[in-house]
């Protein structure tokens, strides 16, 4: 004897319990038609939010190649990337207002004073000062290959590794949220990060900041998502100082932290603890040899305190007033100024406790770190810390994702989403 079934019940979608399939009957071809039409609608959104998410990256990435942001340093570095002499640091200053488009406010004030400066150096002065720009070897190397493999200007050389930077910028963060967030979801918030205006700035300033980041994120997500042993985790950390040379101080803490979590047993884990940390010493002992070789004294002095000459670098001394003075005065500024953003951010990736380790573990290594090197090194420029806003925001997303994973809805992954919903079953199972 047949059941009949009118046709307002027919177009209903059947009922999913638990995973447990359903009977052929139930597909019905109105059915069938709005399941597909479900999932076609389910692709158009995934392939229209990363077509979005590419032209708008792109679409950043060219105005920073468009309206880059120079500074007197960027012409040293285009001075070293032809002969590193003085002749090619005026050639620099007087090619800046035609190969930078925008205000020229860099170029004119290193026309100034700072070039006058620079230009009474003797040769070998000249070359003991740009040791502050040589502590940088792989932005140095790669623009230096950039501008000779591919024939390129100077200016254009430094435009075009900055834009590309932002670019690979923009694309990491995207691979990091997906791991928790769906297509849309990650697709948003990674836009939404590269849109925030120190992001953007950093992929205008024609300086090793952006470069830097852009190797760091690509580490980060090796590291938490990809690779599985310690070795290779530290050695890829320990490339990170090659790109800029206060990365030791995020490379060795996430080292450390790294090996204190993967030794379980007491006396192995301080054996290690102890040669990551002598290890750590000796890498910066020879990038610090091989690059500038400038002691500490002479790099606060010259960033803080007196632009001296470099034949006074011998007899330079760091009075612990000075640096007390410098700390507490620059310091405390650049955490009022740039720190609250991404502090906020921080706060809430750390929110939940039971919340994935590792990610829990970035965010210490980056608060803590950030935090230290205003200490070290207090300067106000934000350029400094924008990869502690890029960490933070993106592990917050990634956090909000895990939040929202209980609830369900179009922000969180399907398969995590899937996950809980089947461990919540076998709870309730276990409980009955």
């Amino acid at each position: 004897m047949g059941i009949a079934v009118s046709s307002e019940e027919s177009f209903r979608l059947p009922e999913v319990s638990h995973g447990l399939a359903q009977p052929a009957s139930a597909y019905t071809f109105p059915v069938v038609f709005r399941m597909v039409r479900m999932h076609m609608n389910s692709c158009t959104l995934k392939v229209l939010s990363l077509a979005l998410f590419v032209l708008g990256l792109f679409g950043e990435g060219f105005y920073c190649f468009e309206r880059p942001t120079a500074t007197p340093d960027t012409l040293i570095y285009v001075s070293m990337l032809e002969q590193s002499t003085q002749a090619d640091f005026q050639n620099a200053v007087r090619d800046c207002t035609t190969q930078v488009p925008g205000p020229h406010g860099a170029c004119e004030s290193a026309g100034s004073g700072f070039a006058r400066e620079i230009m009474s150096y003797s040769p070998a002065e000249y070359a003991t000062f740009l040791r502050f720009y040589e502590v940088k070897p792989l932005y140095t190397w790669t623009a230096l290959l950039v501008h000779r493999e591919l024939h390129l200007p100077a200016f254009i050389s430094l435009r075009l590794i900055s834009s590309i930077s932002f670019i690979v910028v923009g694309f990491t963060i995207l691979l990091w949220l997906l791991q928790s967030l769906s297509i849309p979801a990650a697709c948003l918030c990674s836009l939404l990060i590269m849109a925030l205006p120190p992001v953007v700035a950093l992929g205008k300033f024609l300086l090793p900041d952006a470069f830097s980041t852009a190797l760091m994120l690509p580490v980060i997500y090796i590291v938490l998502y990809r690779a599985r042993e310690l070795g290779v985790q530290l050695f890829l950390l320990a490339i990170l100082p090659l790109a800029r040379p206060d990365n030791i101080l995020f490379a060795g803490l996430w080292g450390m932290t790294l090996i204190f979590r993967a030794t379980p047993d007491r006396h192995q884990r301080v054996l290690r603890l102890a040669g990551a940390a002598v290890g750590y010493l000796l890498l910066n002992t020879i990038l610090q040899r091989f690059t500038h070789a400038l002691p500490y004294a002479v790099l606060f002095n010259h960033s803080f305190l007196s632009f001296a000459p470099p034949s006074t670098y011998p007899q330079t001394h760091l009075a612990v007033r000075d640096f007390l003075r410098v700390t507490t005065t620059l310091g405390l500024k650049t955490i009022l100024l740039h720190f609250a953003l991404p502090t906020l951010f921080a706060l809430f990736a750390l929110a939940d406790p039971d919340s994935c380790k590792c990610l829990r573990d970035l965010v210490k290594v980056s608060l803590s770190v950030a935090f230290g090197r205003v200490l070290l090194y207090p300067s106000p420029e934000e350029r400094y810390y924008t990869w502690f806003l890029i960490i933070a925001a993106a592990a917050a997303a990634v956090m909000l994702g895990l939040f929202t994973s209980t609830s369900g809805g179009w922000f969180t992954r399907a398969d995590l989403l899937a996950k809980d919903q089947t461990n919540s079953l076998q709870t309730l199972d276990g409980d009955s």
